[in-house]
């Protein structure tokens, strides 16, 4: 079931952090990355203390071939388990050429 929707980044095109995001109940973060950009690299953080500001970079699975990776690097779709994190954040490490948006759907088991 999808709990709801919301754009981290919406035609970013310089490096940027998104505003936290409270992980209420999800166990999926399904990432949509679109735009023009030549170039990026997108981190997803996570925390499992809603107190505590370290947050870990989590790793991201491209759905286009099953590959496990630290970084977005290219447009698509991605999934993130978050079942244990209970705020996400991205990163957008660098960019060139353009722009991204990131739209992040969490989803429920």
């Amino acid at each position: 079931m999808l709990i709801n929707n919301n754009y981290f980044f919406k035609n970013v095109s310089t490096p940027e952090i998104s505003s936290p995001i409270n992980n209420v109940k999800s166990n999926l973060l399904i990432l949509e990355v679109s735009g023009d950009a030549t170039s990026f690299s997108v981190s997803v953080l996570g925390s499992i203390d809603l107190q505590n500001e370290n947050y870990t970079q989590l790793n991201i699975l491209n759905m286009s071939d099953y590959s496990l990776n630290s970084n977005i690097n290219s447009i698509g779709i991605y999934e993130v388990d978050i079942s244990a994190i209970q705020n996400v954040k991205l990163q957008i490490n660098s960019i060139s050429g353009g722009n991204i948006s990131v739209l992040g759907i969490f989803k429920e088991d």
